[in-house]
């Protein structure tokens, strides 16, 4: 063999070892740039969840407090000779079967009665009441308050976030 065909040969294997091992390299390189894009990426998807899952929980509150004004503000009885307006139980649960992703306790939901001027109270639900206190003073289209405080928690505490507290 001649020279030029000995080089021409051992360039050929040495080539080919060359490039397998890139090869392999690259895929080495690849697998270690994925693993460390991957907590973040989870990170990321997890604080979008996250936000989604306030969101959707701002707005169940949010509807509750509506349903259970809505429920208040009715004319006429619910069937068992009480007034909607001074129901104050079954403003309670409507306002708890409408919220549904966050549940929400009877010490929740305040209940309370105004002419207009919220500064002038009226009358007021007990947290175990059915009716108001002072329900005497209390006529149609007197004005129904109610306000729902709760308080939003992460489902997984990662990022330490503080409570967040909503009020409607």
């Amino acid at each position: 063999m001649t020279r030029r065909i000995k080089v021409a040969v051992l360039n050929k294997i040495f080539s080919k070892r060359a490039d397998r091992v890139a090869g392999r390299s690259q895929r080495a390189q690849g697998m270690m740039e994925f693993a460390l894009i991957v907590p973040l990426l989870l990170l990321f998807l997890l604080g979008i969840i996250e936000v989604g899952r306030m969101l959707a929980i701002f707005s169940s509150v949010s509807s509750a407090a509506k349903q259970a004004t809505r429920y208040g503000s009715v004319g006429g009885d619910n069937g068992h000779g009480q007034l909607f307006y001074l129901d104050c139980a079954g403003m309670r649960a409507q306002a708890q079967t409408t919220s549904l992703l966050q549940t929400l306790g009877n010490g929740d939901i305040s209940i309370s009665y105004d002419h207009g001027l919220i500064t002038q109270t009226i009358g007021s639900c007990s947290i175990s009441g059915t009716t108001p206190s002072l329900s005497e003073n209390i006529t149609d289209g007197d004005r129904v308050v109610i306000t729902i405080h709760t308080i939003y928690r992460p489902l997984v505490p990662i990022v330490p976030l503080p409570p967040i507290p909503f009020t409607f």
